[in-house]
C-alpha cells in the first residue's frame, strides 16, 4: 500500500508498484493510473494535482501488473498468427489476452491491422480502408525501431496477400475515404454520372486506385482456393474512369446497330425481352459497338477494380433466378458504385488478351495485349448458370474472340481524360 496523499500532493512509489487505483471521496468509481517502471530508472512519481480530485483522497492502493512485452516482439507474434497461421482469430485472441502488457500504441496498431485482415477476408472494402487508416495513424507516431518493425509487418501482409496492395506507408485517404485515389476524382471535380445522348445509356464513375489484382486467399476455415490463372496478386494502378451502369441492354444494342447501319450482324439467338443483356456477342462486335458510342471495352484491371469496389451489389447466380436467365439488366441492387451485375448474370468481355497467369502483368491498369495469342480474350464476372461460390471479383475466364455463347455479354467504359461530346453530365 502506497502512502496516502492529500489533494495536489505527490505520491512516491516503490519500483514494483506499476498500477494504482486512486479513489476520491464523493466521486463514484476509481481512476486507474498505470505506470511503467523500467530497470535502472528512478522510481515512478505521480503528481496527483494533474487529476484535480474534488475531495480528499481516501486511499491509494497498488497492484503489480505483468511484465511489459517489447513492441518488436509483439509485432513478430502477430505476424506469426496472421501470416504463418493465417488466422486473424488467433491474432485477436493473443492481443486481448496480453493487452495489459502492451503499450496502447502498439496494441491499437496491431489490433487495427488484424481487423483489416479480417475485413479483407470478408470483402468489406470500406471497413478494410478504415482499419488501415487507423493503423497508419499509429504507425506515424512510432519511434524509429518500432516503426521499422511495423512497416515490415505492413509489407509482409501485402506480400502474403492478406491485405490489399495499395495502402502504402504515408498515404492519406481521399475525400471519399479511399486511400491513394488518383486523378480528378480525388479532387472531386469529375461528375459521378454521365449519359450517352443518343442511346440514353448511363455510366458511373469508378475512382482510380492502386490495389492488389489477383486472387485473395481464403481465411482458415473457409472453403475455396486460388486458381493459377488468378495468381500472383500484384499491385496495379488504375486511373479514374466511367463504367456503364448495366450490361449492354438488348434493346439499345439492336436499335443502335440498325439505326446506324453498322456492318454488324445481330446474332440470331439474341431474342426476347428488350431489357435483358445483349448476348452471343463476339468480342470484335462488342468492341466496335463501344467505339461507335465514343467508349471502349474496359481493361481487365478496370473491370477488377469496379467489381471489388462495388460493395452491396446483387450477385446473379443459379439460385437467384432459379436457373432461368439472364435477369434484366437492372434486376437487384446496384451496390455502392451504382453499377449492376458486375458479378453474375452474363460474363463480360474486356480488352485484354488472355494470359495463363499474372506473371509479367503490367502495373499501369491499361489493357495487357502483348505476349500471348490475340485470338483469345479475357471474360470476367461469371454467369447466371453457375453457383455463387464460383463467382468472385478475381475469377477469370477466356474464349476465342469470335464465339457466340448465350452466357457472354459486355459493357463499355469511358476514360475520364477528355470524354467525347456524345456524352452529357447526369442521368
Amino acid at each position: 500500500m502506497a502512502s496516502v496523499p492529500t489533494p495536489g500532493g505527490i505520491v512516491d512509489l516503490p519500483a514494483s508498484d506499476y498500477c494504482l487505483r486512486f479513489v476520491v471521496e464523493g466521486v463514484p468509481g476509481e481512476t486507474e493510473l498505470r505506470l511503467a517502471a523500467k530497470p535502472g530508472f528512478p522510481r515512478p512519481v505521480i503528481d496527483v494535482s494533474r487529476y484535480r480530485p474534488r475531495g480528499s483522497a481516501r486511499r491509494v492502493r497498488s497492484q503489480p501488473v505483468r511484465e511489459r512485452i517489447p513492441e518488436v516482439d509483439a509485432c513478430a507474434r502477430v505476424r506469426t498468427e496472421l501470416l504463418d497461421n493465417r488466422s486473424y482469430v488467433d491474432a485477436h485472441k493473443w492481443l486481448n489476452e496480453n493487452r495489459s502488457s502492451l503499450s496502447s500504441e502498439i496494441y491499437g496498431f496491431l489490433r487495427a491491422l488484424s481487423d483489416a485482415v479480417q475485413a479483407t477476408r470478408r470483402m468489406e472494402t470500406d471497413n478494410t480502408r478504415k482499419r488501415l487508416q487507423e493503423a497508419q495513424r499509429f504507425l506515424n507516431g512510432f519511434e524509429v525501431g518500432v516503426a521499422e518493425c511495423a512497416r515490415g509487418l505492413f509489407g509482409d501482409l501485402r506480400e502474403g496477400l492478406l491485405l490489399p496492395v495499395g495502402f502504402e506507408d504515408g498515404d492519406e485517404a481521399g475525400p471519399t475515404g479511399t486511400p491513394q485515389q488518383l486523378g480528378h476524382a480525388a479532387r472531386g471535380v469529375v461528375p459521378v454520372v454521365i449519359r450517352h445522348k443518343e442511346t440514353g445509356l448511363t455510366f458511373r464513375l469508378v475512382p482510380g486506385l492502386t490495389f492488389g489484382q489477383g486472387c485473395v486467399p481464403r481465411a482458415i476455415g473457409e472453403t475455396g482456393s486460388c486458381d493459377l490463372a488468378e495468381q500472383p496478386q500484384h499491385s496495379v494502378t488504375v486511373a479514374d474512369f466511367w463504367m456503364m451502369t448495366t450490361e449492354t441492354p438488348l434493346a439499345a444494342y439492336r436499335r443502335f446497330v440498325r439505326d446506324r447501319g453498322l456492318s454488324i450482324v445481330l446474332p440470331t439467338r439474341t431474342t426476347g425481352d428488350d431489357e435483358v443483356p445483349a448476348r452471343s456477342v463476339p468480342w470484335g462486335v462488342a468492341e466496335q459497338f463501344c467505339r461507335r458510342l465514343g467508349a471502349r471495352l474496359p481493361s481487365e484491371s478496370e473491370w477488377d477494380l469496379a467489381a471489388r469496389s462495388n460493395d452491396g451489389a446483387s450477385i446473379i447466380d443459379w439460385e437467384t433466378i432459379g436457373g432461368v436467365g439472364p435477369a434484366e439488366v437492372r434486376y437487384g441492387d446496384a451496390g455502392k458504385l451504382g453499377i449492376y451485375h458486375l458479378l453474375g448474370n452474363v460474363e463480360e468481355w474486356v480488352q485484354d488478351v488472355w494470359h495463363s497467369d499474372y506473371r509479367g502483368a503490367p502495373r499501369h491498369g491499361r489493357p495487357w495485349v502483348d505476349g500471348a495469342d490475340p485470338d483469345y480474350r479475357v471474360l470476367r464476372g461469371g454467369t447466371f448458370a453457375v453457383h455463387e461460390a464460383e463467382i468472385t471479383p478475381w475469377r477469370r475466364n477466356m474464349n476465342l474472340m469470335d464465339v457466340h455463347f448465350e452466357t457472354i455479354g459486355f459493357r463499355c467504359a469511358v476514360s475520364v481524360e477528355g470524354p467525347p461530346t456524345a456524352f452529357a453530365v447526369g442521368r
